[in-house]
């Protein structure tokens, strides 16, 4: 028996190897509509649809640029914009320059007496988002560690027997 016959990795419904993909490599054969890869493990375009559907490796929803930027950085870019305004209308309209002056200085007096409580709520979501960042993270480890029988549509992990449905695998991985 050679040295590879040794690693080769089987599938536990089926017990075969021919079949067997690692998932990555799966997904990304898909979106690179690899002709190659789907004469080699018999895929027609349905069932690729079917797959693709099912192994979407796992990701994060991307956050608007408040939530990202802190307060002080925003609030202090949004007060610059409006100041350059208020210099630019002062040649023009005194009325209005000054108007632009007192919103600037209402908005930065309620930004100091709430900056805070603005502050704290920030930092809070910043630490709920390193947490979902680590969860995706560690989710995308074992979504990269997963093989697919594609005989059987059967999910499962070189390491161990476990094995379930195709059907179950967006559930499964973010846990």
């Amino acid at each position: 028996m050679t040295m590879m016959a040794n690693h080769t990795i089987h599938c536990p419904v089926c017990n075969q190897t021919n079949q067997i993909v690692l998932i990555e490599e799966l997904y990304f054969a898909l979106i690179e509509k690899d002709q190659a890869f789907f004469s080699k493990y018999n895929i027609d375009f349905s069932q690729s649809k079917f797959i693709l559907r099912n192994i979407t490796p796992p990701s994060l929803e991307r956050l608007p640029i408040w939530l990202i930027l802190s307060p002080d950085i925003l609030i202090g870019t949004i007060l610059g914009i409006l100041l350059l305004f208020a210099s630019f209308s002062l040649n023009q309209n005194m009325t209005e320059a000054r108007n632009i002056f007192l919103f600037i200085i209402v908005v930065l007096m309620g930004y100091v007496v709430f900056r805070k409580p603005i502050l704290s709520r920030f930092r809070a979501k910043k630490a709920d988002r390193e947490l979902e960042v680590q969860k995706a993270q560690n989710s995308a480890e074992r979504w990269s560690s997963y093989f697919i029988c594609l005989r059987e549509q059967t999910v499962f992990s070189g390491h161990s027997r476990n094995h379930f449905p195709i059907q179950e695998f967006k559930n499964r991985i973010h846990r």
